[in-house]
């Protein structure tokens, strides 16, 4: 008899085989995620964030515990940092963004990009793993949030109130 460890790793290879053969002769895909805006970016960064700013009102996920944060993610492999920002809003959100230019990186090995929706506003959002809701909340109201990382967050507040 072979150990439970081995009996579940191999359903679990033969479970990724039969979802590859079916995704293979129906056409279809995992995910409706659009492409990324600028697939030649090279940008590298441990993490990826996106500030989303729509008609006053800016993009905020409210994580297990209270706390709020930005749409970010890891990149996947050699995804880039900017590709990883613009994913992690369609993964949260259902919003399919685009990643511009570069408000910050911090020693944590976090890039904070400004982006911008590319159609629509309404949220559809992917329950994921510590995160418990996504919304827009008006610009004049950030500072009263209990943000995850103050420092961070501080720092990225007084840039977008720049632009």
């Amino acid at each position: 008899m072979l150990p439970n460890n081995v009996v579940r790793e191999r359903v679990r290879r033969s479970f990724k085989v039969v979802c590859l053969v079916l995704f293979t002769i129906t056409g279809c895909t995992q995910s409706d995620e659009p492409p990324c805006t600028n697939p030649v970016n090279k940008s590298r960064a441990d993490s990826a964030s996106c500030v989303v700013v729509n008609q006053g009102n800016v993009l905020v996920v409210t994580l297990l515990g209270g706390s709020v944060g930005f749409p970010e993610d890891s990149p996947n492999g050699r995804e880039s940092a900017l590709c990883a920002a613009e994913r992690a809003v369609w993964s949260q959100a259902g919003l399919s963004v685009q990643a511009s230019s570069l408000l910050a990186k911090f020693d944590d090995g976090t890039h904070f990009y400004q982006c911008k929706v590319l159609s629509g506003s309404d949220l559809d959002v992917k329950k994921q793993m510590g995160i418990v809701d996504v919304r827009w909340v008006p610009m004049s109201q950030l500072r009263n949030l209990r943000w995850q990382d103050y420092q961070e967050s501080s720092l990225i507040l007084a840039r977008i109130a720049k632009n």
